[in-house]
């Protein structure tokens, strides 16, 4: 997540660089058995990161921020393969599907996708005194909500 300050007065950018929602989180894991065993990152749920922009932009004068821009990295706590991740929702969902691990070499996609991708929140857990969710909990949390 991008976090700078504009030149207009009291005004910020609160930029995500990457994040998903209740849908777009895991609808790929759903519609595909084949995923990517050799990218690593960290799965984001939008509500958390969602929480996170409203209780930096309440405190935001109380934590007085610099003048100078910030950007500062945002995800869940944890690491994961996108071929666990997608064994994890399935296991968690109770849903019945094999996920057969791949390289990412034989995915089908037109874009570049890092091999690792995880974010250092060292900067934005600090200066806002962040406790960032797990990504697990989230995902449990979000697959609750979905069935229920």
């Amino acid at each position: 997540m991008k976090f700078n300050k504009t030149k207009i007065a009291r005004e910020f950018i609160i930029e995500p660089s990457v994040f998903s929602d209740e849908r777009g989180y895991f609808s790929e894991s759903f519609n595909l058995k084949k995923v990517a065993f050799d990218q690593v990152g960290s799965p984001t749920d939008a509500r958390d990161l969602a929480k996170t922009c409203l209780d930096i932009i309440y405190n935001k004068e109380k934590e007085g921020l610099s003048d100078r821009g910030q950007i500062c990295n945002y995800s869940n706590e944890g690491v994961t393969s996108w071929s666990d991740f997608a064994k994890e929702i399935m296991t968690i969902g109770d849903i019945n599907c094999d996920v057969i691990p791949i390289k990412t070499k034989d995915y089908p996609t037109l874009s570049k996708r890092p091999q690792y991708s995880v974010l250092n929140k060292s900067k934005i857990k600090e200066d806002f005194n962040l406790d960032i969710p797990y990504w697990k909990d989230s995902l449990k949390k979000c697959i609750k909500k979905i069935n229920a």
